[in-house]
């Protein structure tokens, strides 16, 4: 019995040194896995922080100088003007297209016959018919995509994001809106005529090619009057007369600028107001603003929309209000350099002429001006905010700013 006692004791100490043993692993692998744990968390809090640093001081830094870092050779083909069609460049006039790549080498060439080329570029593709024409070329970066062939002559187009085309046609006294797939199939007709709602002056498609905005012109008791009307080109269009889903009547007003910002946002610009609009399928109006300086110029994006005026109040030769989606002022800009083109782009304004250029954060603050070694056409604003692409009739030239 002794030796039995002996060996259940001897027992129970081994099996409490073995508990004791496996608690002790058990607290060295919770403290490792709390040391990974804290090494994991600091250097994630490491990694925020330099990230943080580094959009802080992208943000806030200012450039002083410009210079060239590449350059090639290229031709502009004596074209009616330069235009970015996706990653290339797009030039045109009366006898064709060309497009060329950033190196400067043609990535397609496309013959026509026109007397009056009237263009439009959206994105990744452009659409080209002859005024009064009824033929209408649909090309891409890749090259053509399509021709639609029509029987009555184009007074104007527009071409959306996915190449899907909409042509005003004459048919007197009536007019039709037509659409297209790229590839020449009729997606919609739809008449008017000044009788009805009046005459198409601007249109607009959306990205995704499911709604259409036009600004129609009529003349109502002997004054001008404009109607923004929006068509749904999907199932929910289809239970509305010509799938006219909204419009809206504007007495006194000539609305000569319709435009999608996205799917959902949309604005539109009379002569003496500008308008908001949001809604994916029946539009409604979000906002509207009387304008009572003598307007200039409107530019826009998918966030923002830019309306210029000669100033008259001092602190620049131009002001430009910009406006968000939802058509709230966000930040005025006074600028005196005359300007070619004004682009929103990487968070920066740029505002630029054939001389020079100017960069102002959406906070308002001049982040560079300085002037061009040679003379410039057309810039394209990099991947990266000290990146621009200068576009000349002889060269394509990437610059750095420092």
């Amino acid at each position: 019995m002794a030796e039995i006692r002996s060996f259940q004791s001897r027992k129970r100490i081994r099996t409490e040194e073995k508990d004791i043993k496996t608690e002790d692993i058990d607290k060295k692998i919770q403290r490792h896995r709390q040391t990974v744990f804290y090494r994991i968390a600091i250097a994630i809090a490491i990694v925020v922080a330099v990230v943080a640093i580094f959009i802080v001081h992208e943000a806030t830094k200012n450039y002083t100088s410009i210079s060239i870092t590449s350059e090639v050779n290229w031709s502009d083909n004596s074209g009616i003007d330069i235009i970015k069609l996706g990653d290339c460049l797009m030039t045109y006039n009366r006898d064709g297209a060309v497009c060329s790549d950033l190196n400067g080498d043609t990535v397609w060439n496309q013959t026509y016959e026109m007397q009056n080329p009237i263009v439009s570029v959206n994105g990744e593709y452009a659409a080209i018919a002859d005024y009064n024409g009824t033929t209408v070329y649909v090309v891409n970066s890749t090259g053509l995509q399509g021709t639609i062939s029509m029987s009555l002559p184009i007074r104007d187009l527009v071409v959306s994001e996915k190449g899907t085309v909409v042509a005003v046609v004459d048919d007197n006294p009536t007019t039709w809106l037509y659409m297209y797939s790229k590839e020449g199939a009729m997606l919609l007709a739809a008449k008017t005529s000044m009788a009805d709602y009046g005459y198409p002056i601007n249109l607009a498609i959306s990205s995704d090619s499911k709604m259409m905005m036009v600004s129609y012109l009529s003349a109502v008791n002997g004054s001008l009057s404009t109607r923004v009307a929006f068509y749904n080109l999907q199932d929910v269009g289809d239970n509305y007369q010509d799938n006219l889903v909204s419009g809206f009547n504007y007495t006194d007003a000539i609305v000569p600028m319709v435009r999608f910002m996205t799917d959902v946002n949309s604005f539109a610009v009379a002569d003496n107001r500008l308008m908001f609009f949001s809604g994916k399928e029946i539009p409604t109006s979000v906002k509207e603003m009387i304008l009572i300086e003598n307007l200039r110029d409107v530019v826009y994006s998918d966030k923002y929309v830019g309306v210029v005026y000669l100033n008259t109040e001092g602190g620049g030769k131009y002001k430009m209000d910009v406006y968000n989606t939802l058509g709230n002022n966000v930040r005025t800009y006074y600028f005196d350099r005359d300007y070619k083109e004004i682009l929103f782009a990487n968070d920066l304004v740029y505002i630029y002429n054939g001389s020079g250029i100017e960069l102002y954060t959406m906070g308002g603050d001049l982040k560079f001006s300085g002037d061009f070694a040679e003379s410039v056409t057309k810039i394209i604003p990099g991947r990266t905010k000290d990146k621009l692409t200068l576009i000349s009739s002889r060269k394509i030239q990437t610059a750095t700013l420092h």
